[in-house]
């Protein structure tokens, strides 16, 4: 639509052809928004429909349209269309024709469904995000979230699948002890005939699969398992995709909880069948770190090294699980050389990394310090190797602290 355009000397011609390329870009936006309304906004649609009909009084066609038709959308959609619809009705007259039901009382109740599922669609969010915030940042209030959660408690906000959905997201990101709610998100997200917007179902199961991985850093039992089960709900009834693509971190997170639960083949048809769905720009380190995490796993350490040493690591949580992989091959072949100059040099790495200041530059700092300490403990030095274990126990963040006290107690043994 903006290629050279042929000209007479007065450039009229010119200006035709721009003043109708103008209109048809204009027409093609105008079809792109009616698509959208009509398939992902149907709520809108309708709304934007019955005020047309009012605004020409074309009352009967207005009545027609305030009755249910087709498929009810689902989530946001359904209840703000169900607040606009009584509003409607209510405004038409209609309200005394239902069985002497007040239609501004319907339409109050449908307001605050919906004014509700908002406010409690917020402070999810903002609690997702104060879980990221750098240390010193202030984690911003959520204004009368306790009456908020009050109220969504009550009947018959709680029987409002998609309003109770977000009322268990977020007692479960605020809560330490909330096994009960989780089992209740789960099974609300297992359960298909809960009719959930698309949006609302994805943002749920990443409220859930958050909670999984952080029992699973706590090292609580059978939460890899539950945890692995929910990553392939939403690989099978498409939860887990935004804009049609796999997030890295649940990429990464779910070849490594397979691989830990010894699913290695199962992991491996997954690299296969979804690596086309990582993001372009980081698709190449995402998948190879997974294979040479499956070839280690396989102990085929040969394979997992000409995988990580051949990669362009621009990520730095990609970089440095190559580089605890790495440690564990030279460790597993007793490459001792090789293991300090490699340690050595993550350490330097790190130090230098002044960006990454928050949780998981902490946790590899805290992994390579107590490798180094390992590397360095005198031979036969009781007391220095149970000084050590216990500063293995108590660091905090440590996600390699098995590994580690494996490394010690293999130490031990030999001696």
């Amino acid at each position: 639509m903006h290629g050279n355009a042929t000209t007479d000397s007065s450039g009229v011609r010119s200006a035709e052809l721009r003043s109708l390329e103008h209109h048809l870009l204009r027409r093609l936006e105008d079809y792109l928004v009616h698509t959208e309304l009509k398939k992902h906004r149907p709520s809108l649609h309708r709304r934007l429909l019955l005020d047309a009909c009012r605004r020409r009084e074309l009352e009967a066609h207005h009545a027609a349209r305030l009755k249910p038709a087709g498929a009810a959308p689902a989530g946001e959609d359904r209840m703000l269309l169900r607040y606009h619809t009584e509003r409607r009705r209510q405004e038409a007259g209609l309200g005394a024709r239902r069985g002497g039901t007040d239609g501004l009382a319907l339409s109050a109740e449908a307001l605050e469904h919906y004014v509700l599922y908002l406010q409690l669609r917020q402070a999810s969010a903002t609690l997702a995000r104060n879980r990221v915030l750098t240390p010193g940042q202030r984690p911003p209030e959520i204004p009368r979230l306790e009456a908020i959660l009050a109220a969504a408690a009550q009947p018959p906000y709680r029987e409002n699948p998609s309003l109770h959905a977000f009322y268990l997201g977020v007692r479960l990101q605020r809560e330490q002890d909330a096994e009960d709610l989780f089992r209740e998100l789960r099974l609300l997200l297992e359960d298909r005939s809960i009719d959930l917007d698309a949006a609302d179902r994805h943002d749920l199961l990443l409220i859930a699969l958050n909670h999984g991985l952080r029992r699973i850093n706590q090292g609580e039992a059978g939460a890899a398992a539950t945890t692995l089960a929910l990553y392939q709900l939403g690989l099978k009834d498409g939860s887990l995709f935004s804009m049609g693509r796999l997030s890295p971190f649940a990429f990464n997170n779910i070849v490594a909880i397979s691989i830990h639960l010894r699913e290695a083949k199962w992991a491996m048809e997954f690299v296969d069948q979804y690596e086309g769905k990582v993001p372009t720009t980081r698709r190449d380190e995402i998948v190879t770190l997974a294979r040479a995490r499956l070839a280690f796993s396989a102990g085929d350490y040969g394979e997992a090294l000409r995988f990580l040493q051949g990669a362009d690591w621009k990520d730095f949580i990609h970089q440095m699980t190559a580089r605890v992989i790495q440690m564990k091959i030279y460790r597993a072949n007793d490459s001792f050389n090789l293991l300090s100059s490699h340690l050595n040099s993550t350490t330097r790495l790190l130090s230098r990394k002044k960006i990454s200041t928050g949780y998981h530059h902490e946790n590899y700092t805290n992994i390579f310090m107590l490798a180094r300490a390992l590397l360095r403990l005198p031979p036969g030095d009781a007391a220095a190797r149970a000084q050590l274990a216990e500063e293995i126990e108590r660091t905090q963040p440590c996600t390699e602290r098995s590994w580690l006290l494996e490394w010690l107690e293999e130490g031990r043994r030999n001696f």
